[in-house]
C-alpha cells in the first residue's frame, strides 16, 4: 500500500525495456528486488519461489559480465533455491523439488563445499523418491565423501542412512551394517536425535528382513518411535507407525497392523502428505483382504492408486 507501481502495456515492450539495461545493472535491481520483498509482512516461504528465481538471475548476470557492481550472491541463491524444494517437498512435488537442487548445484558447482553438499543430499532423496536409484546412490556418495571435509558429518550421517535404507532393499546386510553403525555414533556424538531415530528404523529393518528377528526389530523399533514422539517429530512418527504396520503384517499380526496403519493414516493427513497415506493405506488394504472385509480392501487400493496417481 502506498507504494507507486508501473506497468507495461506488452509484453514485448517489457522485454525490450529489460533489455536495454546493461547486466551489471539487471544483476543489481534483481537482488534489490529480492531485498525489497523478504520486507513484506508475509508468511516465511509464500515468495520463496520468486526469490530463489531472482536471485539466481542476479548471480548468472553478475557472473556474464567483466565488472559486476555486486558480487554473485551464490549462497544466498542456492538457501533460496533449497527453501523452494523442500516446498515443493512438503507439497508431494518430488520432480519439482529436483529441478529447484539441480539449479542450484549448476550455480554453486563446488565452490562452496558445505552447500553443495546440501544440496546434494536433498536432490539425493528426491530422485529415490521418483526411482531414479542410480542417480540418487551417485548423489548420496558425494555427500558421503565430501561432507566431513566440509565440516557437516551431520550430512555424511543423513547421506550414511538414506543409502542405507535403499541397500537393504538390494540385500546388501554387510554394507547396511557398517554404515548404519557409523550413522548412530555420529548421532550419538552430534546429540542429533532425527538421525538416530532413522537409524533405528533402518536397523530395525535389517534385523527383521536379514536376521529374521521379527521381535528384536520391533524392539528397535519402538525404541526409535519413542524418541520420535518424545521430540514431536510428526514426519519421524508417521514413518515409525508405518514400519511397525509391516512388521506385525509380518508377524501375522493383523489387528495390530491395522491399528499402526490407522494410526500412521490419521497423522500423516495431519501433515498433509498423501504419499504417506498412500503407503499405509495400501498395507491397510491388505490387511483387510486377509481378514475377509473384501469391499473395505477394494475401496482402499482404489483410493491408493488414486494418492500415487497424484504424488508421482
Amino acid at each position: 500500500g502506498g507504494d507507486e507501481e508501473y506497468g507495461f502495456k506488452h509484453i514485448l515492450i517489457r522485454d525490450v525495456a529489460y533489455e536495454r539495461l546493461p547486466k551489471g545493472r539487471r544483476a543489481e535491481l534483481h537482488y534489490r528486488f529480492v531485498g525489497w520483498l523478504s520486507d513484506l509482512p508475509t508468511a516465511t516461504d509464500e515468495f520463496v519461489e520468486i526469490s530463489a528465481y531472482h536471485l539466481e538471475q542476479s548471480c548468472l548476470l553478475a557472473r556474464g559480465v567483466a565488472r559486476s557492481p555486486i558480487e554473485p550472491p551464490l549462497v544466498e541463491a542456492a538457501q533460496a533455491l533449497i527453501g523452494a524444494a523442500e516446498k515443493a517437498e512438503r507439497r508431494e512435488g518430488a520432480r519439482e523439488a529436483n529441478r529447484f537442487y539441480e539449479r542450484a548445484l549448476e550455480l554453486v558447482g563446488e565452490e562452496h563445499p558445505e552447500v553443495a553438499a546440501e544440496l546434494h543430499l536433498g536432490r539425493g532423496r528426491a530422485l529415490a523418491r521418483l526411482g531414479d536409484m542410480s542417480g540418487s546412490f551417485e548423489a548420496l556418495g558425494w555427500v558421503v565423501d565430501h561432507a566431513a571435509d566440509a565440516g557437516r558429518p551431520d550430512l555424511r550421517g543423513a547421506a550414511l542412512v538414506t543409502l542405507a535404507g535403499m541397500e537393504v532393499a538390494q540385500g546388501q546386510a554387510e554394507l547396511v551394517r557398517k554404515r548404519l553403525e557409523e550413522a548412530t555414533a555420529l548421532a550419538t556424538e552430534l546429540g542429533d536425535r532425527h538421525l538416530e531415530v532413522r537409524a533405528g528404523y533402518v536397523f530395525a529393518s535389517l534385523r527383521g528382513d536379514f536376521d529374521g528377528d521379527l521381535d528384536a526389530a520391533m524392539e528397535h523399533l519402538s525404541k526409535a518411535l519413542a524418541v520420535a514422539e518424545e521430540a514431536g517429530d510428526l514426519r519421524l512418527r508417521v514413518e515409525g507407525h508405518l514400519r511397525a504396520g509391516f512388521f506385525l503384517f509380518n508377524k501375522g499380526e493383523l489387528a495390530g497392523a491395522e491399528e499402526q496403519l490407522r494410526r500412521c493414516i490419521a497423522l500423516a493427513e495431519e501433515l498433509g502428505s498423501f504419499r504417506d497415506q498412500a503407503r499405509a493405506t495400501f498395507l491397510l488394504g491388505l490387511v483387510q483382504y486377509y481378514r475377509g472385509d473384501l469391499e473395505e480392501a477394494e475401496q482402499l487400493g482404489v483410493q491408493t492408486a488414486e494418492w500415487l496417481a497424484r504424488t508421482g
